[in-house]
């Protein structure tokens, strides 16, 4: 286009000869590539005039700033005419071959000579460091961005174009091995998809940062609403093709930003974006060991063409892609454990167990109705976050309002203690017995590891032999001496010693019992006692500040709830202790006068109470006492309930689907249920059943 344009303006006598215009059957050909009438003009390819085309070059090499573009900017004009000629099935004269590389050859001296004094602007992007990617990954992950950090993941194993990632749906993943496979349906240069490689993602059940199991499993329960509706994993519904791309892309740039004077210890951050993920990937998997992956799986795996010939007979390398895609995981290929076989349930058929469906219910049961043939995908994405809930925990419990604990499971810990005995990185017959992908050098590496385990015991079983002897022929000196009524120091120590035990274990016991009546007496008189007070004594105090609150110091409400994860957080709380013991009572139960800031007592009384005090009206809501014993099914129908009565109570929310409400975040809806908006907004029928106004929010005249 930019040549065309070019051409009609400097050379217009040319213009009339070397440029058609494209008719209507050509624009409508896919094959063609002129998406659809955007470009109305194409060059004449037979005959082309190279002067017309070195003329347009020499006018474009420098930008409007006085620096010359890079080398590699001026040459894909090349590949692009060679490109659109090979479309247009018409084949270019052999002076454009000869007259085009000797000028590319003389613009390459060019642009080196001027690199010495700052003359060619560079703006490539710098390959991020497998030591950045890993901070990014841990931003991403401790700021709460599963978005951010699920992106960079499926980049950095795909080794991936943006563009390539941006349309990934649940339909490009299947199951391998001990891996997850992903086929793009596209790429830039094979728009029928008809050479696209298989590339083999891995579990790292030693990290769970770098995990791309674990943050699928996480993403899609998280983003389950946007996912069920098209399987797209990034694009949202309705959205452009790239703009999941450059949302990506704006929220790296802005961590990097924040994070500026880490990331300059690795690489500029001018030259910092997401395309430093495709080579810093591939700059890993190469340099990373001395015996890396074959050039040629790596090729494969970025797409990367390898010349006609070698594309044949090398097409089938997934034997390379395996051993690749464990060195991308972040498996250590120098160490006895990179075979290690990725997080899985030990059970044949995993849905027979009633935890198991009820946990894959829980997280994915909306996903599944719409997209049965994800449930293998999605077992294994649990199976991961369940080996890795310690750490999950961790980062809920020590970054307030982290989107975790929108994660029921991960507050559920009974639940999660269920699905821990169901979960190991051993061979499991009949379910996933072989390690793939390992280089014979492990087998090496594991056979020296065990020798060395039985040294250093022959080694250790010595040293404890010597102190046995020792030990033994002192206290038989010890004995003789007592026998014969001599006192010695040490025998003098172990008697008081023994004597000092007994009285402490004796004390302890009798502490115990009276703290056991103590208990047993009151337990009754406590209980009808909080009862009056509103105090609900299954729930957690937390104690600070000389007072007591209904939630630990630094407690920060969840950001962005949407309707159904608010319900849930409603009825159950959530945990805030890595060992599950303390926990937020149901959200139901708090009392505001009980938080400690008015920060939180804003959020609590603006966001969470109007919406599901109103809910809580409905009579077929039918909530129990204690809300937090909800199986998952009456969870189910407490939330249908709500949204017919919503359906009834504000239907002017639902006149148009098109906005989808259930979407909505709860701040929304706290303000779309108010007794003001639905005067303003709703229906004659909305209006009607609205309760009488009080003197509180009566309308005034």
């Amino acid at each position: 286009v930019r040549m065309v344009k070019f051409l009609e303006e400097k050379h217009p006598d040319y213009a009339a000869i070397g440029c058609k215009n494209v008719t209507s059957e050509e624009s409508n050909n896919p094959e063609k590539y002129y998406f659809g009438g955007t470009y109305k003009k194409d060059l004449v390819y037979r005959g082309i005039d190279v002067k017309m085309i070195i003329s347009f070059l020499i006018a474009n090499k420098i930008k409007a700033n006085g620096k010359k573009k890079q080398f590699v900017d001026i040459r894909k004009y090349k590949d692009a005419v060679l490109w659109g000629a090979e479309i247009a099935g018409e084949r270019l004269p052999l002076s454009f071959y000869k007259e085009i590389e000797i000028f590319l050859k003389g613009y390459k001296r060019e642009t080196a000579k001027a690199k010495r004094h700052g003359g060619v602007e560079d703006k490539a992007a710098d390959p991020i460091s497998t030591t950045l990617y890993r901070k990014i990954l841990n931003w991403g992950v401790t700021g709460g961005n599963t978005f951010l950090w699920f992106w960079t993941l499926t980049q950095w194993n795909c080794m991936a174009r943006g563009a390539s990632v941006a349309p990934l749906a649940l339909r490009n993943f299947t199951l391998g091995e001990d891996s997850i496979k992903c086929k793009y349906d596209d790429a830039k240069a094979d728009k029928e998809g008809d050479k696209l490689s298989v590339k083999n993602i891995y579990a790292n059940p030693l990290d769970y940062r770098q995990c791309w199991w674990t943050a699928f499993g996480l993403y899609t329960a998280l983003y389950i609403n946007e996912i069920s509706q098209t399987g797209n994993l990034f694009l949202r519904f309705g959205s452009k093709e790239n703009s999941a791309s450059l949302r990506y892309q704006e929220q790296l740039i802005g961590i990097i930003k924040r994070n500026r004077n880490i990331v300059e210890m690795h690489i500029r951050v001018g030259h910092a974006n997401a395309y430093g993920l495709r080579k810093g990937s591939a700059t890993h998997a190469t340099s990373g060991t001395t015996c890396p992956p074959p050039i040629s799986s790596i090729a494969r795996r970025g797409e990367w063409s390898l010349g006609k010939v070698l594309q044949v007979y090398w097409h089938f390398s997934e034997p390379g892609d395996n051993y690749l895609g464990r060195i991308l995981a972040g498996l250590d290929p120098s160490n006895s454990r990179f075979g290690i076989l990725p997080p899985h349930f030990t059970l044949v058929d995993p849905m027979a167990n009633s935890h198991i469906d009820c946990a894959m219910n829980i997280l994915y049961g909306q996903l599944l109705r719409s997209y049965p043939e994800a449930k293998a995908l999605l077992l294994r994405g649990l199976a991961n976050i369940a080996y890795h809930s310690d750490d999950l925990i961790g980062v809920m419990v020590n970054n307030p309002g982290h989107e975790f604990t929108k994660i029921p499971v991960l507050s559920d810990h009974n639940l999660l203690k269920e699905l821990k005995k169901y979960v190991t990185t051993e061979p499991t017959e009949n379910v996933l017995e072989t390690a793939t992908g390992i280089p014979p050098h492990i087998s090496l590496s594991m056979k020296l590891e065990i020798l060395l385990e039985k040294c250093t015991s022959i080694c250790e079983s010595f040293t404890t032999q010597t102190e046995s002897l020792v030990k033994t022929i002192k206290e038989a000196i010890d004995e003789k001496a007592w026998d014969s009524g001599n006192i010695t120091g040490d025998r003098l120590m172990k008697e008081l010693s023994k004597f000092k035990k007994d009285v402490i274990t004796d004390v302890r016991k009798e502490l115990s019992s009276l703290k056991r009546d103590g208990r047993d007496r009151n337990e009754l008189s406590n209980n009808q006692d909080n009862t009056r007070r509103g105090f609900d004594p299954n729930g957690c105090v937390f104690t600070y500040n000389g007072k007591m609150w209904d939630v630990p110091i630094g407690f920060q409400f969840p950001r962005r709830v949407t309707f159904r994860e608010g319900w849930i957080l409603w009825l159950k709380g959530h945990i805030v202790s890595a060992d599950g013991n303390e926990k937020v009572k149901p959200f139901r139960k708090i009392k505001q006068i009980r938080l400690p800031s008015s920060e939180l007592k804003n959020k609590y009384k603006l966001h969470w109470k109007p919406l599901f005090l109103f809910l809580e009206e409905c009579e077929e809501v039918n909530l129990p006492v204690d809300t937090r014993q909800m199986s998952e099914n009456e969870i189910n129908a407490s939330f249908l309930a709500c949204i017919s009565f919503l359906k009834d109570r504000v239907s002017y929310c639902f006149q148009d689907e098109r906005k989808e409400p259930l979407k909505w975040l709860i701040s929304t809806w706290s303000v779309k249920i108010k007794r003001s908006s639905i005067e303003k907004f709703g229906n004659a029928n909305d209006v009607l059943k609205l309760p009488a106004p009080t003197n509180r929010n009566a309308s005034r005249a």
